[in-house]
């Protein structure tokens, strides 16, 4: 029978009693570290981990917001930096500079519609029959109500005001010939059927 001292068989039977043994199985290194190898960590090291950690989960977590403030500082530097370097801009470069902007706000303006028709039709179809037939009746009278109100605000308005009519009482429009047109480019042209 073999003898152990104390300390000897209580370090065996924690070793046996983790799930990963303390040594390298199958030649290959260990990922995890020992459990008590002796190694002492700072508690600033360790208070500074947990700081980093958080750091990337907030980030993890806000990744569209911090990415769209990063996009829209990154916009204005771009912009100090492009107006700093050219003093005069002409309508074609104008042009050229407002197009990807130009065809985001179209993307939204197609975004709006389809969610929002989509959203209400989701809302009405977790409705009980009941409530949605009360909904349904209110929404038809304020939608024809706010029609006719709209309607006759506007008829009003462009009879009493004239929009469009000349306000310096020169009603004589001078004709001096055709209007100025600009050079379409092949690059006009591009554009143009993006858009």
């Amino acid at each position: 029978m073999h003898w152990f001292p104390c300390s000897r068989v209580l370090s065996i039977t924690s070793i046996m009693a983790t799930d990963t043994p303390p040594y390298p199985t199958n030649g290959k290194a260990m990922k995890t570290p020992i459990p008590n190898s002796g190694k002492r960590h700072s508690r600033a090291a360790i208070t500074a981990n947990a700081h980093h950690e958080r750091l990337r989960k907030l980030a993890r977590e806000n990744l569209l917001p911090l990415t769209t403030f990063a996009a829209v500082l990154g916009a204005i530097l771009l912009g100090i930096v492009v107006r700093g370097t050219t003093p005069t801009w002409t309508a074609r470069q104008l042009m050229y500079l407002e197009f990807p902007g130009e065809m985001f706000l179209r993307a939204l303006k197609c975004l709006t519609i389809p969610l929002i028709v989509s959203s209400l039709v989701s809302a009405v179809g977790n409705l009980d029959m009941k409530l949605s037939g009360q909904i349904g009746k209110r929404a038809l009278v304020y939608y024809a109500s706010t029609t006719v109100i709209a309607i006759s605000l506007g008829i009003f308005l462009v009879l009493t005001l004239h929009p469009g009519s000349a306000s310096t009482g020169d009603k004589t429009r001078k004709d001096d010939g055709p209007a100025l047109t600009r050079n379409i480019t092949t690059e006009d042209t591009i554009l143009d059927l993006v858009r």
